[in-house]
């Protein structure tokens, strides 16, 4: 019987059975290596839900996962009672008529080492668990709970009516929430016209004063919302366990088929779409709240211009993702881009482009293209040209698909550019890493969200690939929607004034969050000007403007390296295995006061990926200050520098990092090997440009223009350090118990007066002394580890003058404060004012670190963090974030236990934290 046959033979014994329908197969989709198999089910009752099954042997314990999506968010909130989507998302945990007891959910999870959470979006609701797989059963079967028979009392609700409150006090500092939260109140637009409008968080004065003011009651307003919305059909599950397709189907069977049904049982079929009730919105933004700009006072020291464009909904055009090509294009980084030409003229030091993930932005009704650009202080004063050229690009853009076919081809913009776009989707999707089952979960079940109708056979990759070029649709959204007459822009910046007078006088606030903000009307000829930007045309002659130029970072090689002769996979699989053999443990490539090389080949994921990272120990590494400043304004430099590059390779799946620590400099590239060590060479020899400089001048390819905007960014960020409580405290825990840990603010004062000679003399001097370690890992065979080795060793020598390496002997040290027996009590006060949050963290030091000390700690957190979150969170009601969990700090083990509060003292969090884990 070949496997269509018994997929249709499967299919109708199901659907004789009277509990179920199989849907279509997804098995066929999948990437090659991807092992798990799939089953689609549609219950009596018309949950749909999918199973994956995870058997593939393997060593070592394996955890199961769920995740239930629910159509509905905070766009269904009733008008007088905003947040309540968000509100029952917390109450849904707080028992049920199985499980009556609060935390017996939460309880069952810490108790078998699984954790939960749920997250609410505009138009749906995600719930989720992870859990060792013996226990997905019971998991489960409390789980369903939720939308069987939630208690909803009303103890629970006061209580969690604190925690929500607590939430959003938790995240009133925060400018990426107010601003959202800004665009609700500016749209222009009534709760009743645009969902938009509303304000999905929630706090007491939404949920509990209002409406009671009003005459309603919240509880029995939450009880009709979950009537309305939480039925079968409206959801979607997913589980994931490393049992048989049948085991999983009996258990989502057993524990789902008392979800009520809202039609009549048996009567839902797999060709049956859910109709968006959001779909007829249109777009968010009133014309009253279009060709102006809203200047914002942001919490942090930053500058940021954004455009906005409301565009047509995208969820339907998942086949060709027209937005995620013109958001390639504008969005570059590489030469010729948008974000080159700003940098060039110290105005900018980053950009974003494209329809973001929130559902406020990707809705079944709108869509939101953004363009963020963030701004130098400089660029700030110039946000109308900064504007202006986003439209002359945008304008380029629109020339080239203008451009009619010819014999030589196709008209509009280059195919190529497609090809690489829709080529490098299918091979990271190809090679793509296995996610933990959770997030495999609430991956997948987003992608079933009931209004999405995302093809229930395309569930594994609709998201991922592009099927089609569709340049009509390309070209139609750039000409009747990206246009300034269809824009919003917003100015965050915290000095209004020096660089425009149109933000003077007193401000607007937001109510909610109390966010000042002034708004103007753009000026007609600045809009005319625009106008005329955006029209289809090549930019000027003498303009860096261009499209972008072919990858040299795309992959070719995907080849597996071959594995030693001797090697092969161990027999016992499914067994603990015992110590891996010689052959099989990282093998020392190299051992001088140079470089000190470790190699492992994978044996395990076996795909064409590589990683190799490398740590510069320099003897004089936060020797001061001044010294840990300037190290991390050269690794920003640098960063700055190679943004083009890194950009490209990005792009191709090759990421990179470059960071400062304790010992100096850690570099990482990761990503197919193919290209690899490309990237490596560039970023390790543009570090050591900075070595023994003698100029006192910045060296080649870098330039005092670069270096100034750096440096800005640079005293912006220590600026913004330490305002949240949180950061806070941990900042200043570290600062006490490690030696030569140096706080942003002192840093921020030791570059007060730094010039660029002061700069590279220090920055010479830091690299003078260096020994490298490092470790290459992945698809890469001993050939090529000693080939690595060599190219390490010759770039380290040609930066080097005199004597090379440095003896582990003069490493920096690392040591960390031995706390005496008693308890210290420390106080800091944040630089923000308006910070409502206070944060205690109780820190225990255990010893220096050993195996058993280690797993006893990580035993004894798994064991406290729920009842402590329990008592503390739920019940006393002390602090939204509630947490304890294990440190390891320089080689000394820790614990920490931490509460957020806007509620209590810092005394009285402290007082509660000590009594509940004594």
């Amino acid at each position: 019987m070949d496997e269509d046959e018994k997929n249709d033979n499967d299919a109708k014994r199901r659907d004789e059975k009277g509990s179920i329908l199989i849907g279509p197969d997804l098995n066929p989709t999948r990437s090659p290596f991807d092992k798990k198999n799939y089953r689609q089910i549609l219950l009596k009752n018309g949950l749909r839900a999918l199973l994956v099954s995870d058997e593939e042997e393997g060593g070592g314990l394996r955890n199961a996962a769920a995740a239930m999506i629910v159509g509905t968010g905070s766009f269904y909130d009733p008008p007088e009672c905003q947040g309540m989507a968000h509100f029952l998302e917390h109450l849904l945990f707080m028992g049920s008529t199985k499980y009556p007891e609060e935390n017996s959910y939460d309880a069952y999870m810490s108790k078998h080492g699984g954790n939960d959470n749920a997250y609410t979006e505009s138009e749906h609701t995600v719930y989720h668990f992870e859990i060792p797989q013996e226990q997905l059963g019971g998991a489960l079967d409390m789980f369903s709970q939720f939308f069987v028979s939630p208690l909803l009392k009303k103890a629970s609700v006061a209580r969690e009516l604190k925690a929500i409150e607590s939430e959003f006090m938790s995240a009133k500092n925060s400018d990426g929430s107010r601003s959202q939260q800004l665009m609700a109140y500016t749209c222009g637009r009534s709760f009743q016209e645009h969902p938009s409008s509303k304000f999905g968080w929630g706090n007491n004065h939404s949920l509990k004063t209002l409406p009671e003011r009003d005459g309603h009651d919240p509880l029995k307003m939450l009880r009709t919302f979950y009537d309305e919305h939480y039925y079968a059909s409206n959801m979607r599950l997913v589980v994931v366990g490393g049992y048989s397709l049948d085991d999983l189907e009996e258990q989502v069977i057993k524990c789902c088929s008392d979800i009520r049904s809202k039609d009549v049982p048996g009567s839902y079929r797999w060709d049956q779409r859910m109709e968006s009730p959001m779909r007829f919105n249109g777009p968010p933004l009133a014309k009253s709240g279009l060709e102006k700009i809203y200047y914002i006072a942001p919490v942090k020291d930053r500058i940021s211009l954004s455009v906005t464009w409301q565009i047509p909904p995208q969820i339907e055009n998942w086949k060709a993702k027209p937005c995620d090509y013109i958001a390639h294009l504008i969005g570059h980084e590489g030469k010729g881009s948008l974000l080159a030409y700003l940098k060039s003229k110290s105005w900018a030091m980053g950009l974003f482009a494209g329809v973001g993930d929130e559902g406020d932005e990707n809705a079944t009704g709108h869509a939101l293209f953004t363009v963020s650009v963030t701004l130098s202080t400089d660029g700030v004063k110039h946000w109308r040209e900064v504007t202006s050229e986003l439209y002359r690009y945008v304008g380029m853009l629109r020339h080239y698909c203008h451009q009619p076919s010819s014999a030589e081809g196709e008209g509009g913009l280059p195919r190529w550019i497609y090809e690489e776009i829709r080529s490098m989707n299918e091979i990271a999707h190809k090679y793509a890493d296995e996610e933990p089952p959770e997030d495999c979960a609430v991956g997948l079940v987003e992608e079933m969200s009931p209004w999405f109708n995302t093809p229930s056979e395309r569930l594994l990759d609709a998201s991922e690939l592009i099927f089609e070029y569709d340049p009509k649709t390309v070209k139609n959204l750039l000409d009747e929607y990206f246009t300034p007459y269809n824009a919003r822009i917003d100015l965050s910046s915290s000095s209004y004034g020096p660089f425009d007078p149109s933000a003077s006088g007193s401000p607007h606030i937001e109510p909610i969050f109390g966010t000042p903000f002034w708004v103007q009307s753009l000026d007609k000829s600045l809009l005319e000007s625009w106008a005329q930007n955006v029209k289809p045309q090549l930019p000027p002659s003498n303009s860096m403007l261009c499209l972008p130029q072919k990858n040299e970072f795309v992959p070719t090689d995907f080849a597996l390296k071959p594995l030693p002769p001797a090697d092969c996979d161990h027999p016992l699989l499914n067994s603990i295995p015992p110590m891996s053999p010689a052959s099989r443990l990282p093998k020392l490539v190299v051992n001088t006061n140079e470089l000190k090389l470790w190699h492992v080949q994978d044996r395990v994921f076996k795909r064409p990926i590589a990683e190799l990272r490398l740590q510069l120990n320099c003897a004089d590494a936060n020797k001061s200050i001044l010294h840990g400043a300037c190290a991390d304004i050269m690794v920003n430099l640098v960063c700055d520098n190679l943004t083009e590059t890194s950009y490209m390779a990005s792009v191709c799946e090759i990421g990179s990092s470059l960071s400062t620590n304790d010992r100096g400099f850690s570099m990482r590239v990761h990503g197919f090997n193919d290209k690899l060590m490309k990237l490596f060479i560039i970023l390790l020899e543009s570090l050591l440009k900075f070595r023994n400089n003698e100029t006192k001048e910045l060296p080649e390819g870098f330039c005092k223009q670069r270096f100034d905007a750096v440096l800005e960014n640079y005293r912006r960020s220590c600026h913004n350090s330490g305002l949240k409580s949180a950061n806070l405290a941990s900042g200043t825990r570290i600062r006490c118990i490690c030696e030569r840990n140096f706080s942003a603010r002192q840093k921020f004062d030791a570059i007060e007066n730094i010039d660029v000679p002061t700069f590279t003399t220090i920055v010479s001097c830091l690299l003078s002394k260096i020994g490298a370690e490092g470790l290459h890992t992945g698809n890469v065979d001993a050939e090529a580890a000693d080939q690595v080795k060599d190219t390490i060793i010759a770039i380290l020598k040609k930066s080097c003058v005199g004597n090379c390496g440095l003896s582990r002997k003069k490493y920096p040290s690392q040591f960390v404060l031995k706390l005496p027996p008693k308890t210290y009590e420390l106080t800091a006060v944040t630089k923000d004012p308006t910070e409502s949050n206070a944060a205690v963290e109780v820190y225990l030091q255990v010893g220096k670190d050993n195996v058993n000390d280690r797993v006893m700690v990580d035993l004894l957190m798994e064991i406290m963090n729920e009842p402590l979150y329990d008592q503390i969170r739920t019940k006393d009601q002390f602090g939204y974030h509630v947490s304890c969990d294990s440190r390891w700090t320089n080689g000394v083990i820790g614990i920490h236990i931490s509460v957020v509060s806007a509620i209590k003292t810092v005394k009285g969090a402290e007082d509660r934290d000590r009594e509940v884990s004594s």
